[in-house]
């Protein structure tokens, strides 16, 4: 969003976590809280494969800006995330 959307944003956060950790986030988003090593381990292909469309798609291809902060969540919860952006934008 950073290139396309609002090229001029103020700050410019890149967020990017493990592919397991995603794939445990995205099955607990549609309710699965204990999902186990295969159903985990196909949530992580499928968002493999989506990442390699979204990056190599031809309109507006998905990457960060080049300056863009790269803000790694794994193993953060959602609390930290939003502290950690909250610290990078006070400085």
């Amino acid at each position: 969003m950073g290139t396309v959307i609002f090229p001029d944003a103020e700050l410019k956060i890149y967020l990017v976590a493990d592919l397991e950790e995603r794939a445990i986030r995205r099955l607990r988003e549609v309710g699965e809280d204990s999902p186990d090593e295969l159903r985990i381990a196909k949530q992580a292909r499928a968002l493999d494969k989506r990442d390699q469309s979204d990056s190599q798609r031809a309109i507006s291809p998905l990457k960060m800006a080049a300056d863009a902060i790269e803000l790694d969540t794994t193993g953060l919860g959602f609390d930290e995330q939003v502290q950690a952006i909250v610290i990078l934008h006070i400085g």
